[in-house]
């Protein structure tokens, strides 16, 4: 693909950019300094950068997953969010409890009484979605699941 501004329309079309995202992307496909920032010229002049939009359609997306929100400013920042962004956006967040609930209810089989595997297996999925061995615990116990310790004293 030979035209910048069609290579940064096509990935546009499947999801909003970052301009690091896109910079990087069109310096690996190949195209100079030069054709890189006046394809990112035009396309914040006419509007196709939007870190906000950016920032709160993959916000969303990840909240509805469980994700917490201090893994969700990760992201972002990672992707090249600007730090303010990030931040008016993870103001509108709160922990989606319902999908963890879900999630622990899976793994558990819908037992209230954790077992000494089945809680390293929440702990582990926790850790992936951004949460912390207190907040983990401080979630099971708001929810009643209880730690069955007696396989704890081996």
């Amino acid at each position: 693909m030979k035209d910048p501004l069609k290579y940064a329309f096509n990935l546009l079309k499947f999801r909003f950019r970052t301009e690091k995202e896109l910079r990087m992307r069109m310096k690996r496909k190949g195209f100079s300094e030069e054709e890189i920032n006046s394809t990112l010229d035009l396309l914040r002049q006419k509007g196709y950068l939007n870190e906000r939009l950016l920032a709160e359609e993959l916000a969303e997306k990840y909240h509805s997953k469980g994700v917490s929100p201090r893994k969700i400013g990760g992201i972002l920042r990672n992707l090249g969010v600007g730090n303010g962004v990030v931040d008016e956006t993870l103001q509108t967040l709160e922990i989606n409890e319902e999908a963890l609930i879900k999630i622990v209810e899976k793994i558990t089989c819908g037992s209230k009484k954790l077992d000494k595997r089945t809680l390293r297996r929440v702990m582990n999925k926790f850790a992936y979605l951004g949460y912390n061995a207190q907040e983990t615990f401080d979630f099971l116990k708001k929810y009643g699941f209880e730690l069955d310790f007696s396989e704890f004293s081996e």
